[in-house]
C-alpha cells in the first residue's frame, strides 16, 4: 500500500467515533505511514489526526471533553441555549490549545447541528397542534385546561431562542381571554 492509500484509509477511519474504528485506522495505516514513510507529505493532517486518538483513548476527560459533555447533556435535557453557551466558551477557551482541537471542532459541530434544527421547519408541528388545542380549550371557556398547556410551553421552550415566536403567540392567545 502507497502512502496515499494509507493516508486516505486511515483518514477516513478517523472520521468515526467509534474508538475500534480509530485504533485500526491509528495501528493499521497512520501508524505504518509515518513509520514507512517518514517524510509522507501528510504531516499535518496526521499530527492532527494524532491528537484525535490521543484524545479519544485518554483514560481521563480532558478539560474541553468535560465541557463538551456538559454541553451536550443540556441539549439533551431540552437547553439548547445553554448548551450553545458552553460550547461557544468552549470554542472561545481552548480554540488555540492543540490538545482540545478534537473537542473545539466537536464543539463547532454541535452549533452548526443546533443551528440546522432550529431551521427545521417540521419542529415546531406538534407544538402548534398543542397551540392550536389551547386555543379552542379558551373558546369553549376552559380557561385553566388551555393555561396548562400554555405553561406547560413555555417551560418547556423558555430557553430556546428559536422558540420566540411560539411564546409570542401564547402571550397574544392570553391577551384573548
Amino acid at each position: 500500500m502507497n502512502q496515499d492509500e494509507l493516508y486516505q484509509r486511515g483518514a477516513k477511519l478517523m472520521e468515526s467515533d467509534s474508538l475500534y474504528d480509530m485504533k485500526q485506522a491509528w495501528t493499521e495505516y497512520l501508524e505504518p505511514l509515518e513509520r514507512d514513510y517518514p517524510d509522507h507529505a501528510y504531516k499535518e493532517e496526521v499530527a492532527a489526526l494524532r491528537l484525535k486518538w490521543e484524545a479519544a483513548k485518554a483514560p481521563h476527560p480532558s478539560e474541553a471533553q468535560l465541557f463538551f459533555q456538559q454541553g451536550e447533556l443540556l441539549h439533551k435535557q431540552g437547553n439548547p441555549a445553554a448548551a450553545r453557551q458552553v460550547w461557544r466558551n468552549l470554542i472561545d477557551v481552548f480554540e488555540d490549545v492543540d490538545a482540545e482541537k478534537e473537542w473545539v471542532n466537536r464543539a463547532r459541530r454541535a452549533l452548526a447541528d443546533l443551528e440546522k434544527a432550529a431551521l427545521n421547519k417540521d419542529r415546531w408541528k406538534n407544538v402548534r397542534t398543542a397551540l392550536e388545542r389551547a386555543k379552542e380549550l379558551q373558546q369553549q371557556g376552559k380557561l385553566d385546561d388551555a393555561e396548562r398547556i400554555w405553561r406547560g410551553i413555555q417551560e418547556l421552550y423558555r430557553n430556546d431562542p428559536a422558540a420566540a415566536n411560539i411564546l409570542l403567540e401564547i402571550e397574544r392567545a392570553r391577551q384573548e381571554k
